[in-house]
């Protein structure tokens, strides 16, 4: 097998030599895994937890060196969604490292686990004399990312906690084989309750002894499901007479099984507002998507609706699932005249759509920028998720119609 290659990255000026940036040696007392933490604290969105699991973005970094009975957490932070990462960096000039660093992350993770929201407001606290709040988590989250709703986070995150729904990140300079072969069969382990990410992170000097860097994060795997089994016992039985069975691994990779943490999150926003018939509805209507090859894809208030067509690789939008209850087509048209297909094949999607709802009706409009922007309403607002789910199979029936339209309109003889 070939080993992985790591050419150092170039800068070219236009008729200019062309310079090698200059790759940072951790073998160096300047460089060590002190300094990486410190770098990721100050900059915590240079991880790629997008590609993870959306929920957990952006990150907010709360403490370095977090206090557990069981050591401490190197960087702790969390997301305004109210879900925690641990970040544990290890540089792999530390032969005991590659064997301990999987195990001393689950530890910690464990440890979090078992705390209260308080308990992690005074473990914080400890390490951030510097934030005067009461509540210092809800302090460093209004700086970063502006007023939160301090119920919901607070909430939000003692459930994760008691769950053990957290992101496990372990950061180094090269991850090694037999580190992803340790994570690749944890992650196989249906009753851990939390995602594990390992981050190659690359970094480089600009030329010239510059103070700047360019850092490359890459990565190297994610466990694939978060599953966890709860088991309550309100009576009085033996512990023999309780069973439990989990998914199997056939079950688990079976496309309706899929249930991320985005998605989950996006739910329990929504059940905020609406009837527990709608939610289920709409649960069932992911459910039903995902099974045609739809992405779901999560924001902080929605979940989007995104298609790749496989034989082309083009991407295509199928609309946004707002939490209020409202449903945004605004990307439709745009994206179907960015790759170049007739508008016809959006506005067909569109229109099947406003016929599912009496009083509605299509419109679009082109911005200054050129932008093609497209909505379906009723009486001046957006349509509403329990408009469109009165009879659950007629959106994903849509859906299917303008992925057969997309196929036809890319492959006209086909």
């Amino acid at each position: 097998m070939a080993k992985r290659a790591d050419l150092s990255p170039a800068v070219v000026r236009p008729g200019q030599p062309v310079v090698r940036l200059e790759r940072v040696g951790f073998q160096r007392r300047e460089f060590d895994e002190a300094w990486l933490r410190d770098l990721l604290f100050e900059n915590a969105r240079l991880l790629p937890v997008d590609e993870i699991e959306p929920v957990f973005s952006p990150l907010v970094p709360i403490a370095t060196e977090l206090a557990t009975p069981v050591g401490p957490v190197d960087l702790f932070c969390v997301s305004p969604e109210g879900y925690p990462t641990l970040v544990e960096v290890k540089l792999w000039r530390n032969p005991e490292a590659r064997r301990q660093v999987v195990a001393q992350a689950i530890d910690y993770a464990a440890q979090v686990s078992r705390w209260s929201y308080s308990n992690l407001v005074d473990a914080v606290r400890a390490r951030r004399p510097d934030i005067a709040a009461a509540d210092p988590l809800i302090e460093l989250l209004n700086r970063s990312e502006g007023e939160v709703d301090e119920q919901r986070f607070t909430d939000a995150l003692a459930r994760n906690l008691r769950l053990g729904r957290m992101l496990l990140l372990i950061v180094g300079d090269g991850i090694h084989e037999s580190v992803e072969q340790m994570a690749e069969t944890l992650g196989q382990s249906p009753h851990l309750g939390f995602t594990l990410g390992l981050v190659e992170s690359s970094i480089y000097r600009l030329p010239g002894g510059s103070s700047e860097y360019v850092v490359f994060p890459r990565l190297v795997m994610r466990t694939q499901e978060v599953v966890r089994a709860v088991v309550e016992v309100n009576c009085r039985i033996a512990p023999e007479d309780v069973r439990v069975t989990l998914p199997t691994a056939t079950e688990l990779r079976r496309p309706g099984a899929r249930v991320s943490l985005t998605q989950e999150a996006y739910l329990a926003r929504l059940a905020e507002t609406a009837t527990p018939a709608l939610v289920e509805k709409v649960r069932t209507f992911l459910s039903d998507v995902r099974d045609l090859g739809v992405e779901l894809v999560g924001r902080h208030s929605s979940l989007s609706l995104h298609y790749q067509h496989p034989a082309s690789e083009r991407w295509f939008n199928f609309g946004s699932l707002v939490v209020d209850g409202e449903v945004d087509f605004y990307f439709v048209l745009d994206w179907v005249v960015r790759e170049g297909l007739p508008e016809a094949v959006a506005m067909a999607y569109l229109r099947r759509l406003a016929e599912l709802v009496p009083g509605s009706r299509v419109e679009t409009k082109v911005t200054k920028t050129g932008d093609h922007r497209s909505f379906v309403k009723v009486e001046g607002r957006h349509v509403l998720l329990a408009e469109l789910l009165r009879t659950p199979s007629d959106w994903p029936d849509a859906i299917r119609a303008m992925m057969a339209e997309i196929d036809h309109a890319l492959n006209p003889g086909g």
